[in-house]
Parts: structure tokens; sequence; C-alpha cells
């Protein structure tokens, strides 16, 4: 017995011919296909006891040729001979072109009464008809055979992409799916099911499979003959428009049993069946408009179903007009232990139309948006319906789950213990609430309605209450409180409590403590009140408000955001400063901390004596009025500033500018490249200086005092008369450029003592010399015009060396009368 490997010819001719040959070879128990594509214009057949294998699922492919051909005996690209027995197919990929042969849906790989056949990291693609299909012999059982063959095997870590069905079982006995995915494609081939189990197949096994797509997951049929013993566990599926699982035939399936699963439909429901038994354990349905329906099958079998620790949810929202329920029940069968029964629509939590399902007292019902009562009969564990009556009710609850509905009136309604779910109607009523999982409800326009709770609480969405406040504002135990998407107030106690306003218009307000206040999307007003407390902003129309002495407040924020004009707000930050989102972030006329992000961050501290940081970034700081402290970080960064204002900038932190109103004076070892006049077409005179380091320094239209400083600066007067002024010890590291230097508008002033051999005054004509060196012993100021140079030389021809301190352009007109000692 042999192994033979085949390589793709890459001619893009019809490989299947010379894999068959191979195949077929009663001495070869092994195919190898290398790496590559192989093409296919007839069916490559597998017969028993031989492997087909290749290079891995992304590796080999096996691809169906327009001109494929179709057998008399298999439709498949990759298909057994018929009635074979441990087939092996695996690692590889299957592509069927998305062909109809002679009109006919073709399969990818196709096992045909195939028995003890294994299929491993195959992928099927485009197949119009099914991507993986196992089918026993049911023209025999149809017959009344009494030995029909059924297919059998197993599927392991295979996917099927864009196929009418992923995974059909077709008169199967004993066929297990482990890691078995199917997601819909293009959209040009429909995808009815993703698993399809059928046609009085048995003994399936489903762990760890998946569907996600358009519409399509678990489709059982029972047309021609019951279903028997279906297993899902640790499964998903997710689907549009279809219902995540259904049921359909003649027959009942028996024993289905589902674990640790889920089965989700954005607009359908998430479980539609009937004529079922079995056992739900541990599992999730939720649909947009039922969450599970279980219901007959043709022949008028009921489900007969125990539901354990399992979740139903209807999701349609309580402004739709969708019947959105949690369950829908037909017939006696269902018995629910444990979980959660809930929904979000006006139906109510279940809708038992006839029969009477059984739901123990383990089980949580929840109608968010909807008092929820059951709304037929029905043998149920519920507690106390109270009912008011169109006029100014108390009720009052007991120590279970129970429903009180006021009607008309300004009614108290007052749960008790227990999970309980509150209804006002009109009238402006009152809610009492001391368990997180109680409901309150109120319809629009059902007048100004007020919670009032002594736990976390959070208003179910579409619920018109206006206000959501504390027992006793006097407490303080910590609270979370939480609004919906309408406009709501939320009011804490004393305590340290968190108030999320979710969407909506809403006012927060914390009250004593230190309060975290969340605003949500929509223009928020939000008082924290005495206390440190952190106030998140997320709208640049948010209004946050302290009063003076009221604690250390801080503002993050993830958008545009200003300080309101008295608001004592100790910092205004960002969400996260890693985040690169530029931002803009002005204070108001107190003393206000503003620090930004790692991106281009705008930061005006407005009036006051402001901090403001920057972190990375390219990022512009204006500390507005005051004496602010101003910190770029890294980025290159600018700077508006006014006398008094500090800078900290520290080497290798970027090309950084400051821009000055009026006269200004960089600080020792600011980092600050460039010192410019905010407006350079400006006539005020300004003084500007620079510091240690080097710095270029830029004046504006009038007479400006410019002095750089120590180090090697430019110094650019533009225009007007500047005086350019040179105050520190002179040396090779403190040479400045003077690249608009006018000569008799400009002028040199030289401190004396620096420049200690000149006289106080004008400078003497014979101390200045054009040249390359000093002539006689009273030169003084030497200018090289060829060069630009300008020295200081204490000596004049003497021994000492003549020391430079300026570059000026080259070929000016220097005369002693530019120069003044000062």
């Amino acid at each position: 017995m042999t192994t033979v490997v085949i390589q793709a010819s890459m001619s893009g001719g019809d490989d299947s011919a010379r894999i068959n040959a191979a195949l077929a070879d009663p001495n070869v128990t092994t195919v190898v296909l290398g790496a590559g594509t192989f093409y296919a214009s007839a069916s490559i057949f597998v017969p028993s006891g031989t492997t087909l294998m290749g290079q891995g699922a992304d590796g080999t492919m096996i691809r169906a040729l327009p001109d494929f051909v179709r057998d008399a005996g298999s439709f498949g690209v990759v298909a057994s001979e018929t009635g074979a027995v441990g087939v092996t197919v695996s690692d590889l990929s299957i592509d069927a072109s998305k062909l109809l042969v002679d009109g006919a849906r073709l399969n990818g790989c196709y096992m045909d009464q195939a028995t003890g056949f294994t299929i491993s990291s195959v992928n099927t693609y485009n197949a119009t008809g099914y991507g993986h299909f196992a089918q026993g012999d049911l023209n025999a059982f149809v017959r009344g055979d009494p030995s029909p063959i059924y297919a059998s095997g197993t599927y392991n870590d295979c996917w099927s992409f864009n196929s009418n069905v992923g995974f059909e079982q077709m008169f199967c006995d004993g066929i297990t799916l482990t890691n078995v995915h199917v997601r819909d494609g293009d959209g040009d081939i429909n995808t009815e099911y993703s698993f399809h189990p059928l046609s009085g197949s048995k003994n399936i096994t489903y762990v760890g499979a998946t569907a996600i797509g358009a519409k399509g997951g678990f489709g059982l049929v029972t047309t021609i003959a019951p279903l028997e013993n279906i297993s899902i566990i640790d499964s998903r599926v997710e689907v549009g428009t279809s219902p995540a699982i259904t049921s359909d035939g003649f027959n009942p399936v028996i024993g289905l049993e589902i674990t640790n699963s889920s089965f989700i439909s954005a607009s359908n429901a998430g479980a539609r069946i009937g004529g079922i038994s079995g056992t739900f354990r541990n599992s999730y349905f939720q649909g947009a408009v039922i969450g599970a329906e279980f219901g007959y099958s043709s022949d008028g079998s009921i489900c007969e179903i125990l539901i354990v620790d399992t979740y139903s949810t209807g999701i349609s929202k309580p402004t739709s007009l969708a019947a959105a329920y949690g369950v829908n029940v037909f017939g006696d069968g269902i018995t629910w232990q444990g979980g959660r029964i809930e929904a979000w629509g006006p139906q109510g939590l279940m809708y038992p139309v006839s029969g009477s399902p059984r739901v123990d007292a383990a089980t949580q019902l929840v109608a968010n948006g909807y008092y929820g009562p059951p709304r037929n009969a029905g043998s149920w564990t519920l507690a106390d319906f109270v009912l008011g009556k169109d006029t100014d009710d108390r009720l009052t609850g007991g120590a279970g789950n129970d429903v009180l509905v006021g009607l008309a009136g300004n009614d108290i309604l007052v749960g008790g213990r227990g999970r309980d779910v509150m209804q006002g109607g009109l009238g402006d009523d009152r809610y009492y609430v001391d368990d997180p999982f109680d409901v309150t409800f109120e319809a629009a326009n059902e007048g100004f309605d007020i919670v009032y709770t002594g736990t976390n609480f959070a208003l179910v969405p579409g619920s018109h209450i206006e206000v959501l406040g504390t027992v006793d504002w006097r407490l303080t135990d910590p609270l979370q409180l939480t609004g919906n998407e309408l406009n709501n107030r939320l009011i804490g106690n004393s305590g340290a409590n968190q108030l999320y306003g979710s969407a909506g218009d809403d006012t927060l307000m914390g009250m004593d403590g230190d309060d975290i206040l969340d605003g949500g999307p929509g223009r928020d007003l939000m008082i924290g009140g005495a206390g440190n407390d952190s106030y998140y902003v997320d709208n640049p129309f948010d209004v946050v408000r302290e009063a003076a002495n009221e604690g250390f407040d801080t503002v993050y924020t993830s958008v545009n955001f200003t300080l309101e004009r008295g608001s004592h707000v100790e910092v205004v930050g960002t969400i996260d400063w890693r985040l690169t989102d530029p931002l803009k972030l002005v204070g108001n006329e107190l003393n206000n901390k503003l620090i930004g992000n790692s991106g281009a961050n705008q930061l005006y501290g407005g009036d006051g004596n402001d901090s403001l940081v920057g972190l990375d970034g390219d990022d512009l700081l204006d500390g507005g009025a005051g004496n602010d402290i101003m910190e770029g970080g890294r980025g290159d960064d600018s700077y508006f500033v006014t006398q008094g204002d500090r800078i900290i900038e520290r080497a290798g932190e970027g090309f950084d500018s400051v821009y000055a109103a009026e006269s200004f004076t960089l600080g020792a070892d600011w980092s600050i490249e460039l010192l410019a006049t905010i407006n350079p077409y400006a006539r005020d005179a300004i003084n500007l200086a620079g510091n240690n380091l080097n710095n270029a320094i830029i004046g504006n239209a009038g007479n400006n005092r410019i002095d750089g400083g120590a180090g090697s600066d430019t110094l650019r007067g533009l225009g007007g008369a500047d005086s350019f002024v040179f105050s520190t010890a002179l040396g090779p590291d403190n040479i400045d450029l003077l690249p608009d230097f006018e000569p008799g508008i400009d002028k040199f002033l030289l401190v004396r003592s620096i420049f200690s051999n000149l006289a106080v005054g004008a400078l003497e004509p014979g101390a200045f010399v054009t040249g390359a060196a000093a002539m006689d012993s009273n030169d003084r100021i030497i200018f090289d015009r060829s060069t630009g140079a300008l020295f200081y030389d204490a000596d004049g021809n003497g021994a000492g060396a003549a020391v430079q301190f300026a570059t000026l352009n080259p070929g000016l007109n220097l005369s002693a009368a530019d120069f003044m000692i000062i």
C-alpha cells in the first residue's frame, strides 16, 4: 500500500482525471495533493479505505471549472464512492465556483451513503447546493427496505462559506460535527440553513458549531420521518432575518438536547420550533419579536421540553408596535426552571396562546418597558398582581415579585421586597424602589413622575420618568443611578454616588460626597455639590457647575469642552491621555488646570492663574490673562503668552514656539526654539529676550528691543527701527545671526559690562573699523564686510584676539553710528 503525491499543474487545466486515476489504484491508500490550486471538470471520487489530503485548508484548493460535468452517481466536487467505508478527506479547500450544472445545484464535499468517514480541516466555498453533504440511502427507506444504509462519520474543524446550506445531514445515523462553522458570503447564493439535519436522521451531535450571517441557522426538517437524538452543545448562531433555529415538517423531533448554546436573530425569533421533545440547559435565545416560540408540528405534536437555567429575550423597544414577547407558547408541554424570561416590547413577558406553560419560582421575569403580566391564562408561578383605580392610589407589594399598576391618578407605588414591576399610568406618580431589579415604567405624556430609591437603580429604556432620586439625600450610602435615553434628572445623596445619565439631555446632581457624574450623550447639566467630584463629558454642550469651596473637582472629556463662567472646577483633562484625537479645552476666569492628550490639543486658560499641560502632540497653549504655567510636553508646541507666564519645555521635546503680545523674556533652560510676536504686522514696540539656549527671536513692524541672551541665536527685527541687545559673555557658543539688520535704521545696544573697553554712549567713530582685523590700538568693533562677521576686540591690534559676537549679511554699509553702548 502506497502514498502518491500529486503537484498542482499551474496550467489551469483539468486535474480531476489524474487525481481520480491515483485514487482508483488499488495499491494506493493515500493521495497527497501539493500546495496550490487544482482544477476539476468532473467529480473527484474517494473509494473505501482511502485518504485524500492536502497541505492545509489555506494551502491546497480544488476548484470546479466552468465546464464541470455532472456524474450520474454523484454530484459533488469531491465525493465518496457510493457506499464507501472509511473514507478520509482532510487539509484542503473546495470551491464549487457558484456553478449550476444542467440546472442542478453543485455540492462541495459529498459523502454518498458513506459510513465511518472522516472529514477534517476541509473548507468549502460557493456551493449552490450544500457545502458539506452527507446522505444515506433515503430512497431505500422510502421503498420500505428493512435495512437501508444510513451515512455516518465525523467532521472536525471545517468551514462552509457562501453556500445554500453549510452542513447537510440527510438520512444519517451517528454523525458528530466538532468546531464546524458557517458564514454567508457575497449575497449571490441564498443561504437557507447553516446546519440542516433532515429526513429521518438520528444521533447527530454538533459541538462548537457557529453560524453568522444574514439568514439561515439550524433547520430541523421532519417532512419524511422524525428526527431523533439531535444534540447542540457549546454552539452559537447569529442571523439577521430568519429564526436562529427552526423546525418544519409533519413529524416530531424526538430528543433535541441543547446545552450551553446561544441563538440570536436580529429581526425574527431566536427559536421558532414545534413538535419537539427534549431538554435545553444553560442556553440563550434572543429575537426581535420573540425570544423563543414553542408550537406544534404538522401532525399536531406539541413541544414537551424541560428548560433549565436558560434565558429568552424579546428585544423590540417599548415604542415599537412589534409584538415582542420573551416566550410564545402553544400547548402544555413547556416547563421552565430558572434562568430568565425577558421582554422589551409592549406585549409583555409571555403569550401562551393555548395551554398552560409552567414557570417555576426560580425563573426571573423581567419586563423592560411594560408591566408584563401574562396575557392569557396559564399555570404560572408569579407573585401578586395589584391593580389600582382611576384615583390617587397607594399600591404596596409584599415580599414576592409583585406587579403594581396604578392606572390614572397621582399614585404612590411601593414594591416592597422582591423584584417588582410597577407602572403608574396617568398622573404624577411616585415610586419607591428597594431592589436593583425592580422595574418602573411610564409611557409618554403620563405626568411628572419620580422614582425614590435606596439602592442602585437604572431606568429601563422607554420609561418616561422625569426624576430618579434617593429616598433621603442625607444618607451617605454610595449609590449608582442610571437614566435612560430620555431626559432625566438624577439626584444623589450625601454619599459617593455614581450618576449616569445615558442618552437624553439630563440633569445630574451629586449633592454631598465624592461623586462621579457622567451625562452620556445629550446636552447635560451636571452639578456635583460638595465633595471632590469627577465629571465625564462627551458632548461639547454639556455644562459642569461647581460653587466655591466645594472640593477639588475634575472634568474628564472626550470632546472639545469649555468651562462655564463661575464654575469652580480645578482640573479639566481628557478621558485617556494616550488618545490622539485633537481636543480644544477652555478654562474660565478662575484658576484652572487643563490637561490634554497625545493629540494636537488647543488649551486656553482664560483669566486666572492657570496651569496648562499639553502632553504629547503638537499643542497650542494660551494661558490668557493671569500668571500661567504652561507645559507642552513632546511635540512641536506653540505658546501664547503674557508677562508673568512660565513655560516648561525640556530638550528633545520638539520644535517649540512662543508668541507674545507684549514684552516677554524666556526663562533659563526653557527649551524654546522660537520667540516671536503674535502679530508680525503690529507696530507696538515689544521687548523680547531669549535665554541661555539657542533661540530664534522675531519682532514685529514696530521698534523692537531684542536680546538673544546666551547661545547662538537668530534675531530678526522685521520692520521698524529695532535695537539688538548683547548682554551676555561673548564666546564661540554665543554668536548671533541678524539676517535683517538695516544700517542707519536698526541699532546694536552693547552692554558695557560685556564690552568693557567702550565708553557709555554712542560708539566713537575711531573705535569702528571695516575689515578682517583691527588696524590700530583704538579699534574695538570690527566688521568683516566679506563674511558679515562682527567682532569685539578689547585691545585693538594688541596681542588679544578679536571675539566674534554676531553675523550679518555680507556687504552691509555698517558704521559706528549703528552702535550704542549702554
